[in-house]
């Protein structure tokens, strides 16, 4: 959960709740086997943390990111393979501070990666708002700073040439020059906005 600081934990059990959907690996359990040493040995992505046992069950393993960012890539990567979470953009970049990484690792991912520069549109898309935030909307302000920071990666004579980008284009700037003179992010938030 991104709005919890530092990594998350993750459980044996939960780990394999995941790994054992159809798409990844099933009941194939000498592949799952293979998978969590892997991850934990060679690829490093978790690390045992210990065991931990609750309200008297037995104990379990207990596993964790090396590192915050691979939990927020891990989220960014979720976030756009699954349209029902994709729904949720708006939400999830009114939450803050704990999803701008993900957001932001998102829009990478699909500039970069995918090469697919509509689809990070339709991510600033969903951040973008419709009318310049009041005075008091701490959520809006976050916004329309994530916003700049996701068509910054886009590149603006990309956004000028993609569907959908010179909407962005028209709005954007009004919104962080309101930004700027509005006072209510912190002087370093504005200066980075």
């Amino acid at each position: 959960n991104p709005t919890d600081k530092g990594t998350a934990d993750i459980s044996q059990t939960d780990l394999l709740h995941v790994v054992q959907q159809s798409k990844y690996f099933g009941d194939d359990l000498e592949r799952i086997g293979i998978f969590v040493k892997y991850t934990q040995e060679r690829a490093h992505l978790l690390t045992f943390k210990g065991r931990k046992s609750d309200k008297g069950r037995k104990s379990e393993p207990i596993y964790t990111f090396p590192h915050r960012t691979f939990q927020e890539f891990l989220a960014a990567r979720f976030l756009l393979t699954n349209r029902r979470e994709r729904r949720r953009i708006a939400e999830l970049a009114s939450a803050g501070a704990p999803w701008r990484e993900v957001l932001n690792l998102a829009t990478g991912y699909c500039v970069f990666e995918d090469k697919d520069d509509e689809a990070a549109i339709e991510l600033i898309e969903g951040v973008i708002l419709d009318e310049v935030p009041t005075a008091n909307d701490l959520q809006g302000w976050h916004r329309v700073w994530l916003a700049g920071e996701m068509a910054a990666i886009v590149e603006r004579h990309r956004l000028q040439e993609a569907e959908g980008g010179p909407e962005i284009l028209a709005v954007l700037p009004q919104q962080l020059a309101a930004l700027l003179t509005a006072g209510a992010l912190t002087p370093q938030q504005r200066a980075e906005a």
